[in-house]
């Protein structure tokens, strides 16, 4: 068997252990062999279009010139390895022939998904595919990134569980060389850090953990230009002090985040003289308004702010600010009555069921609610009900009785406006879970396309979220878009369940009037504690502490985003570009990522940000086109006055 090597080093290597110089000379071979293999090398093919494949590698080819190109690449790959290792299907596909290549990258991840994880972690030699570049492939040079960002979370995920079970075993000395590789791995992981410091106190020595702690600061002070995290300084106080506390509490990943004794306390001292104010429980109406037009000129902040410019506000008066209270009344009142038409575009992916009849795994079918949805947005075909929209729809319903299957389903999606639902099932049968999912015409109550079950071990469920997310967005893809016929590998790993958990909290609490931002910080921040792959939670911490003027916390967070740039969602890099325009006071900068970021998510938070920007610019026409994507009948916006105030006076702006 050809042996392809990729991590750490690249080689490819004959059975008898000879190099094949004729194909490692080649880049773009090489590169089409890699990306071949990385899903081909096991006991059955896996086959690639060859018109992606087109796209992919020579992508500013006409297309008989690129044809011809990956017509020679191939011939060259097949005399160089040897006839029947690279194959076809039908004369549109190619693909890797069963157990011709081993791919060391994916005997990792086979390792890893089968619980041996000695041999995972000696088989991760180093990054995937390092310093390797072709040029003119930037989609390419995407899926390098992305597979490099997920294979080493996952190689970090495997050494912090193989630590913790020799912790478990007594085996203090291999515990203590497993954090050391993660903390090589992972360097600004706190979590890491206080555990390897934890393991050299086991063994005796204090200076070795003394010493962590400093290397450990002058990273982060180098990397991020921020303090460590005071539970590292807690921690070696307590080595100098010569006695350890046996249950320190997990840090959470930066020190941007509040502890919860510190939330507590910020919740009781005195608002700041420029803190926002998010409406409180009052009979003054006009008390809980949120000045919009001053968001941009330091005082109150609508719910989801962004830095503010000087001089783009415009004055509101009594008279509109009254107009806009009679119409937030006159539109909630009327929205008891009208239903609009289901939108067929309009897609709500629905909580899967939990029939496993274990309850620990009922977040499951949330976290891949979420995950699906957010491999929709991606492909920008459909309109996805956004996550805040999909909470506040399930709240519309809660008491009624949603029954399962199609029936909830279906009335879910109603309730959010939607005209197509995603829904399903998770159930367990012994050591696996199995996900059964459907696309369904909410209207006519019929099953539109039901895909195959996605059956995963209970221990990487998170592996079969993932293929549920490809399988989703490529089937809704070829019924909206007869030119679509896959879609790009995603850019991530879904949440841990516990991470999720705690995200799904956080998002329920943030647009609650008055204090929900300030309590959903601490379930963002015990996301990223639990899972420091998971990013989005961090912008959603950007928000909460931006609208509590919490300027140094917002700073910590963007300078991490940035950090793991290449590993964010292409929703969150949306938003970590808005943050950091805002952060250069670049306004033109803010708005053109709000744009696109509300090109992959219309009616959400970011629609809003847009409409409110274009407001304070002076352009209300096209402020309403942005405001009216948000669906006040069904969605976050129903009975947040924020939205009814400046939605009132873009209109009134417009003569309208």
């Amino acid at each position: 068997m050809i042996e392809l090597r990729t991590l750490g080093a690249i080689e490819l290597c004959h059975p008898d252990g000879s190099a094949i110089n004729t194909v490692l000379a080649q880049p773009r071979r090489l590169a089409l062999l890699i990306y071949l293999a990385k899903a081909g090398a096991g006991p059955a093919p896996a086959f690639h279009r060859r018109d992606a494949l087109l796209a992919l590698f020579w992508p500013d080819a006409d297309n008989e010139s690129a044809r011809s190109a990956l017509k020679v690449a191939t011939h060259f790959l097949r005399r160089s390895l040897g006839e029947g290792v690279i194959v076809s299907r039908g004369g549109g596909e190619l693909g890797i022939a069963a157990n011709a290549i081993a791919c060391d990258a994916s005997a990792f991840e086979h390792a890893a998904r089968t619980g041996r994880l000695a041999e995972a972690v000696a088989l991760y030699r180093g990054d995937f595919v390092p310093a390797f570049h072709i040029s003119g492939a930037p989609q390419f040079e995407d899926w390098i990134e992305r597979e490099r960002a997920r294979l080493a979370a996952h190689h970090r995920q495997t050494l912090e569980q193989l630590a913790r079970a020799a912790e478990q075993a007594g085996g203090t000395t291999e515990a203590l060389a497993l954090w050391r590789r993660m903390v090589d791995a992972a360097p600004l992981d706190t979590g890491a850090v206080l555990a390897l410091m934890r393991a050299h106190d086991r063994t005796g020595d204090r200076a070795a953990a003394l010493l962590a702690a400093r290397d450990h600061e002058q990273r982060v002070r180098a990397e991020l230009d921020a303090d460590v995290d005071p539970s590292v300084r807690a921690l070696e106080h307590e080595l100098r002090r010569g006695r350890l506390e046996p249950n320190v509490r997990p840090a959470p990943a930066v020190s941007a985040i509040p502890t919860n004794e510190e939330h507590r306390s910020s919740v009781d001292a005195p608002a700041r003289p420029n803190a926002p104010t998010y409406g409180k429980a009052s009979s003054d109406a006009a008390s809980d308004t949120v000045d919009v037009a001053a968001s941009r000129s330091g005082g109150a902040r609508p719910m989801w702010p962004r830095a503010s410019g000087p001089g783009r506000g415009v004055a509101v008066g009594v008279a509109v600010l009254a107009a806009a209270l009679v119409a937030a009344a006159v539109l909630t009142s009327r929205t008891e009555s009208s239903t609009p038409p289901l939108r067929r575009e309009r897609v709500l992916v629905a909580p899967l069921e939990n029939r496993t009849g274990d309850s620990q795994l009922d977040a499951l079918g949330e976290m891949a609610a979420d995950w699906i949805a957010q491999g929709l947005q991606e492909t920008a075909l459909v309109d996805v009900v956004d996550p805040l929209s999909a909470i506040a729809s399930r709240r519309r319903v809660e008491g009624e009785a949603l029954g399962t299957g199609l029936t909830r389903a279906g009335t879910l999606a109603r309730a959010a406006g939607a005209g197509s639902v995603v829904w399903g099932a998770v159930y367990r049968s012994g050591d696996s879970i199995f996900f059964r999912v459907q696309v369904s015409d909410v209207a006519a109550g019929k099953r539109r396309v039901a895909l195959e079950p996605v059956a995963v071990s209970t221990r990487d469920a998170r592996t079969g979220v993932e293929r549920l997310r490809q399988q989703v967005a490529g089937a809704l893809a070829a019924q909206l878009d007869r030119r679509v016929s896959s879609v790009s590998d995603p850019t991530g790993r879904p949440a841990t369940l516990e991470a999720y958990r705690e995200y799904a909290l956080g998002l329920e609490k943030f647009p609650r009037q008055g204090s929900g931002p300030q309590e959903a910080i601490p379930h963002f921040a015990a996301a990223t504690r639990l899972d420091t792959t998971f990013y989005s939670p961090w912008v959603w911490l950007d928000f909460a502490f931006d609208g509590l003027g919490q300027d140094g916390q917002r700073d910590s967070v963007i300078a991490l985003l940035a950090a793991h740039r290449t590993r964010l969602v292409p929703l969150d890099r949306h938003a970590l570009d808005s943050f950091e325009a805002g952060a250069r006071r670049d306004w033109d900068g803010v708005l053109k990522a709000e744009i696109e970021a509300a090109r992959l998510s219309p009616g959400s938070e970011w629609s809003f940000n847009v409409g409110l920007d274009l407001f304070n610019e002076g352009r209300a026409r096209e402020a309403l086109n942005y405001l009216r994507q948000v669906d006040p009948e069904h969605g976050w916006a129903r009975e947040w006055l924020n939205y009814w105030t400046l939605l009132a006076e873009a209109y009134h702006m417009d003569g309208r």
